[in-house]
């Protein structure tokens, strides 16, 4: 009896059967038919993991140094599509704004020392989504220009990696304003996962609504090197931190990939909280 795979086109023969393959049926002409997965990635699937190395719709993927289990939702070659599995959310309205989901408690306002360094706070969301606007909101007046922008979290353990969009710079001078942005370079997606919010500005002190550090959301998501990074009420873990330079074209603010920046803890209420906006319906 023949071993053949799965495939969008047509089957193919391929090698005896092993631990990344299982039996989805008994073929035509006694030629057995399997969906092959991966348990042992240490990396998110890519556009590459298509029906050309083997996979078909609905195929697993399972990225062992992250937690995260992925499934195949087209395998055209060259342009696959996983999605992460086992998250979910009510649906995202058109032309309305959303935070990320796994916050908790949001902190009324913070004093950001943000000169030489930029802020990040962990979210997720459960479902692909277009964004065309990034916002944040001032807690008390200071002078100065804030930017913000959205990382993926695909690094290992869900640490920041690649750039997804930002804006910049806006002026925060007024208290309790809310202050949105269109993205550079048009409209984004952000398919279901893990993701961090970033901020940096050019003031000493900027006063920004941020994600508190009272609260066990972050605790739970990011973890941290001490016991009290994840039980001090007052100075939990919120996120995290990095020396960087600011400069007025948020393109050179933000780096394209964060996988390999060395970040510090961030223990008190620090990260500007950043909303995003979903588009009109067309």
């Amino acid at each position: 009896m023949s071993d053949y795979k799965l495939s969008d086109a047509a089957f193919s023969p391929v090698g005896p059967g092993g631990p990344e393959r299982t039996l989805v049926a008994q073929g035509a002409s006694g030629k057995n038919l399997y969906r092959l997965h991966n348990w042992t990635a240490e990396v998110d699937p890519s556009k590459t993991d298509d029906s050309k190395a083997g996979y078909s719709i609905g195929s697993l993927w399972f990225n062992s140094l992250t937690g995260i289990l992925f499934q195949a939702h087209s395998v055209v070659e060259g342009a696959a599509l996983w999605r992460q599995r086992g998250l979910n959310h009510r649906g995202y309205k058109p032309d309305n704004w959303y935070v990320g989901e796994g916050l908790g408690q949001i902190a009324a306002s913070g004093s950001t020392v943000s000169v030489g360094k930029m802020y990040l706070y962990s979210f997720f969301i459960t479902r692909a989504i277009l964004i065309s606007e990034l916002g944040f909101r001032t807690a008390a007046t200071v002078a100065g220009n804030t930017e913000v922008a959205i990382y993926a979290g695909r690094a290992p353990y869900g640490r920041p990696s690649a750039l997804i969009g930002c804006i910049g710079p806006l002026a925060n001078a007024v208290q309790g304003t809310n202050y949105t942005g269109a993205i550079v370079g048009g409209n984004k997606v952000m398919e279901p996962g893990f993701y961090y919010g970033a901020s940096q500005a050019d003031a000493v002190t900027t006063y920004v609504a941020v994600n508190s550090s009272n609260n066990t959301a972050p605790s739970s998501q990011l973890g941290s090197a001490s016991v009290g990074g994840v039980l001090n009420p007052s100075q939990g873990i919120t996120g995290f931190e990095f020396a960087n330079t600011y400069n007025a074209d948020p393109t050179q603010t933000f780096p394209p990939d964060l996988t390999n920046i060395a970040l510090t803890e961030t223990l008190a209420n620090r990260a500007a909280l950043v909303a995003f906006k979903i588009p009109a319906a067309a």
